[in-house]
């Protein structure tokens, strides 16, 4: 598995686990996002970006799935597209994250779900940085290859 790989893979994985607060318990977000598209498909969720914990937490769930998918997919495909996809799936997960901790209305469950996002932070952190610095060896390699012809 290529280097890359293992960080898309790590970050889904953080991404996955991230603890959101649900009813009276709280949940993984693996297992909150096909409830939530469920309830939107079939009308009985409403899809806002705006208002209290509960609210925005539908809208969170299907942004980041829309994201996690996008991150799978550029696990199977080959560069340079990866690195597109893997930055368009990224942005997807920080704006689903965004949207989940935006506002921190004490007795909601804003923090909680901060708190257990710092390892989705620090591995797609972790990818950031390596895609910033392969990104300037891909470009030195595809300048090699076109100079060659």
């Amino acid at each position: 598995m290529a280097t890359i790989n293992k960080f898309i893979l790590v970050t889904l994985i953080c991404n996955l686990l991230i603890i959101v607060g649900i009813g009276h318990g709280a949940a993984p977000l693996v297992l909150v996002e096909p409830k939530f598209l469920t309830e939107t498909l079939s009308g009985e969720t409403s899809f806002s970006l705006f208002g209290g914990y509960s609210t925005r937490l539908p809208a969170c769930a299907l942004i980041s799935l829309v994201g996690q998918s996008i991150m799978l997919i550029a696990l199977f495909i080959s560069r340079p597209l990866k690195f597109y996809l893997t930055w368009l799936g990224l942005s997807f997960l920080y704006f689903a994250l965004l949207v989940l901790t935006f506002g921190f209305v004490p007795g909601e469950a804003d923090i909680l779900s901060l708190l257990f996002a710092s390892p989705f932070l620090y591995a797609s952190v972790r990818l950031i940085v390596f895609l910033i610095r392969n990104r300037t060896m891909l470009k030195k390699e595809t300048t090699a290859a076109n100079t060659r012809f």
